[in-house]
């Protein structure tokens, strides 16, 4: 069986365990009964995780934990701690600041995960090395340049500097382009693409 020493999975948008196992086993890539209950879902992670000699797993977007009662977050909590305990693996939880606080709540969880804040980016050679590496994964036909300092700027100011922003624009931008059939990003593309910058995506929904 092939090995997969780390593992890297979306939180689902509210903490149901059942998604939550099912994830896993996608991104494990491995058959499974999606109508199973949670017990059986869970001893097929575990067993799973001992075959492919998994370490870690990380888990993106775990501040979707709080788009669920105290009860189920709770539930989440202790699941995590389970999962790490028995199958000994490390869990690396991402996510904005009050997925912390859900954390928190849980002396045992507070003391198991210590908070590393990441840092904004900033222009520069690190962004610019970045950008350069997305450009290279984009299906387009020709060379956008995203690294130069005038397209570098554009994607900091348009994304506001997060780096899950960072990602989404790109990509955004690269489907865009396809569609046009420019093939390459451009500077103007990404002045007049539809894009709701994080600080006002609040008052967006608020108004739809």
């Amino acid at each position: 069986m092939t090995k997969s020493p780390v593992v890297m999975i979306d939180a689902p948008p509210k903490p149901d365990l059942s998604d939550f196992y099912s994830r896993i086993m996608d991104s494990l890539m491995t058959p499974y009964k999606p109508t199973a209950p949670v017990y059986e879902k869970y001893s097929q992670v575990k067993r799973l995780f001992g075959e492919m000699d998994v370490r870690i797993l990380i888990v993106d977007e775990i501040h979707h934990l709080i788009a669920g009662g105290l009860t189920k977050q709770r539930e989440f909590r202790n699941a995590l701690k389970s999962l790490s305990n028995e199958a000994k693996i490390s869990i690396v939880a991402s996510g904005i600041e009050e997925a912390y606080n859900a954390f928190n709540a849980d002396p045992q969880m507070s003391s198991r995960f210590v908070p590393i804040e990441m840092p904004s980016w900033t222009p520069g050679r690190q962004l610019g090395t970045l950008l350069m590496t997305l450009e290279h994964r984009t299906p387009l036909r020709k060379p956008s340049g995203l690294h130069r300092p005038e397209m570098m700027q554009a994607i900091y100011m348009k994304s506001e500097s997060t780096l899950g922003d960072i990602f989404d624009l790109v990509k955004t931008a690269a489907v865009e382009a396809v569609r046009s059939g420019n093939e390459a990003i451009t500077e103007h593309q990404l002045t007049e693409l539809d894009w709701v910058p994080p600080s006002k995506r609040r008052t967006y929904t608020r108004r739809l």
